[in-house]
C-alpha cells in the first residue's frame, strides 16, 4: 500500500508517512486514548514511497500489552472508493439536471419549479411571466419542425440573456414559457416584459438559409407568494392576461 518492503517499514517514524507534524501526531493519540475502550475512526492523507498523496480510512484503538498501552491501528486505502463517490456524485448531478431540465431548450421544467425552486421563494415578492410564441403551428408548418425546435432553443436563449442569475426560465408548455423574477417591483417586471419581447422581435431566427422572424406574447403576474398554492393562481392571472394580448393582435405583453 506503501511502497515500502517490510524491512523498510520497520523502525520508520510513522510522521513520514502520514503526512502529519509530532503535534498532529499527539492530538491524534489523545483522541484515540479519549474513545477507549471504543474504537476510534478517521480519515486521512498517507503518503506513498513514489511522493504521492492517497485516502486512507483508519480504525485505531488502545490494547494493553505486558501492562503497556499501545495504539493499534488498521489502515485501508480507500483510494478507489473515493473516487467511487467522487464518480456517483457526478452521476447524480447529471441525472438529477436531467430530471428538472427541458431536454430541448435546457431550460427547467415544471418538475424542478414545483419540486425544488417554489420553496425558496415562498414568502418573497415575485413576478411572473407567462410567455407564448406567437403561429408556432405556423412555424412548424411552413418550415419544418426542425425550424420550430430552433426557435423554441433560442427564445430560451434570449430569455436568459435578460435575466439575472436569481430569476428563472422554465419551459411551461409547448411553446410556452414561465419567467419568474423574485424581489421585482412592478415597473421592472413590466421593463423586464418589454426588453424580452422587443428581443426575440428583433432577432433573426436563422434555420439553414432560412430567416424567420417570430413574436412572443407575454402575460404577467405580481404578488407576494404566501403558500405553494398560490403559484397556481398567479400562473392562472398571467395565463387571463396572456390571451387577452392574443385576442388584441398578439406581439404586446399585459
Amino acid at each position: 500500500m506503501y511502497g515500502y518492503m517490510q524491512d523498510e517499514l520497520l523502525g520508520m517514524p510513522i510522521t513520514l508517512f502520514c503526512a502529519v507534524n509530532e503535534d498532529m501526531l499527539t492530538n491524534y493519540f489523545l483522541k484515540v486514548a479519549r474513545t477507549y475502550p471504543r474504537d476510534y475512526y478517521s480519515k486521512a492523507k498517507h503518503i506513498h514511497k513514489n511522493g504521492n498523496l492517497f485516502a486512507v480510512k483508519i480504525i485505531s484503538k488502545i490494547i494493553l500489552m505486558n501492562n503497556r498501552r499501545y495504539v493499534l491501528a488498521q489502515v485501508k486505502d480507500i483510494t478507489r472508493h473515493q473516487e467511487k463517490k467522487i464518480q456517483l456524485k457526478k452521476l447524480l448531478y447529471r441525472l438529477s439536471c436531467r430530471a428538472y431540465r427541458d431536454y430541448l431548450t435546457g431550460t427547467y421544467n415544471r418538475h424542478y419549479l414545483f419540486d425544488v425552486y417554489l420553496g425558496r421563494i415562498t414568502k418573497l415578492n415575485i413576478g411572473l411571466l407567462l410567455l407564448d410564441i406567437d403561429d408556432f403551428k405556423q412555424i412548424n408548418d411552413c418550415y419544418g419542425h426542425q425550424a420550430g425546435d430552433l426557435v423554441l432553443i433560442e427564445v430560451g436563449y434570449l430569455i436568459h440573456r435578460h435575466i439575472r442569475p436569481g430569476d428563472r426560465v422554465i419551459r411551461f408548455g409547448g411553446d410556452e414559457f414561465l419567467i419568474i423574477l423574485p424581489d421585482r417591483s412592478e415597473t421592472e417586471v413590466t421593463l423586464a416584459a418589454q426588453t424580452i419581447r422587443n428581443c426575440i422581435s428583433s432577432w433573426k431566427f436563422c434555420h439553414g438559409e432560412q430567416k424567420m422572424n417570430c413574436s412572443v406574447s407575454i402575460g404577467s403576474a405580481i404578488g407576494r407568494l404566501e403558500h405553494a398554492g398560490q403559484m397556481d393562481e398567479m400562473i392562472k392571472q398571467a395565463d387571463s392576461k396572456l390571451y387577452s394580448c392574443k385576442r388584441a393582435g398578439k406581439c404586446s405583453h399585459e
